[in-house]
């Protein structure tokens, strides 16, 4: 089991850093803030440029245009290159008591998209994809749906539900986005930490953000810990690739965990990512 360390890169100090991104239009990572709805970026000088975006937003990822989407619980928004905002989709839950959670981009260019309750009522929240413009549920009964992410060959579906401490998998078909049943792949004790964001790499490892853990996780393909990377903040959040490296979100709430918490950081793992695709427009 190999063992690695990540480098903190970005102080910034952010309430729930979230949706690691690599955006090769401009060349620069990408998360937000979600706590400000504050979208980060890292450039390759490695400088730190900031900018709102609009109603709580908790995913964003690059579009096919070179700008971005973003969901947040009144939709899906495209913001262009130059600023410009737009609608994409309407929502599709009841913003007082839900909101949207984690999503990811597939290999067609497909935006998928989680939704929780305020309460974290169990079982009430949902995974699902947008086609022809609306979103559509994949998978139901999670409580806070988050990481989602596919085998290098598209063949399997991976996704967590944080509070159940649980990775689930599923058949996958690339060309219709339909869905087997679903297997827990990795389980682990919630006192042992919760598993958030993830992310796999092209020898189908699936690399796991534990908050509570200071650490992110790998897995081989049959849900065997296979390495891990230590972080020095305890909130972990979610992790994304640039070829090699791996760049990993933190979160500090309450502005009380060690310096650099909150911050970004990053590893070279030696093994590249499966490419993300930009988000398709429509």
């Amino acid at each position: 089991m190999r063992s690695f360390t990540a480098e903190l890169v970005a102080d910034t100090g952010c309430g729930l850093g979230e949706s690691p991104f690599w955006d090769p239009g401009t060349a620069s990572t990408g998360w937000l803030d979600i706590d400000t709805s504050t979208l980060l970026r890292l450039s390759d000088r490695m400088e730190v440029h900031f900018s709102l975006l609009p109603n709580e937003s908790t995913f964003v990822a690059a579009a096919e245009d070179g700008g971005l989407v973003a969901a947040h619980p009144l939709g899906i928004d495209h913001i262009g290159a130059d600023g410009v905002e737009r609608r994409l989709v309407t929502g599709w839950i009841d913003a007082t008591v839900e909101r949207t959670n984690d999503g990811a981009v597939d290999q067609k260019g497909r935006i998928w998209v989680g939704s929780t309750r305020r309460d974290r009522r169990v079982g009430s929240g949902a995974i699902g994809v947008v086609s022809s413009g609306r979103w559509e549920e994949r998978f139901s009964g999670l409580t806070l749906p988050n990481g989602i992410a596919w085998s290098p060959g598209g063949e399997r579906i991976y996704y967590v539900d944080t509070l159940a401490g649980t990775l689930w998998q599923a058949a996958f078909d690339m060309e219709s986005a339909t869905v087997g049943a679903s297997d827990p792949l990795f389980e682990m004790p919630t006192s042992d930490g919760l598993i958030d964001g993830i992310c796999v790499d092209v020898t189908g490892g699936i690399w796991v953000a534990v908050w509570g853990g200071s650490a992110v996780l790998r897995l081989d393909p049959e849900g065997r810990i296979a390495g891990s990377v230590s972080v020095a903040a305890p909130k972990v959040t979610s992790c994304a690739f640039a070829d090699t490296i791996l760049y990993i979100t933190s979160a500090d709430p309450d502005g009380t965990d060690p310096p650099g918490s909150g911050g970004l950081f990053a590893v070279d793992v030696g093994i590249e990512g499966v490419p993300v695709a930009p988000a398709r427009l429509f």
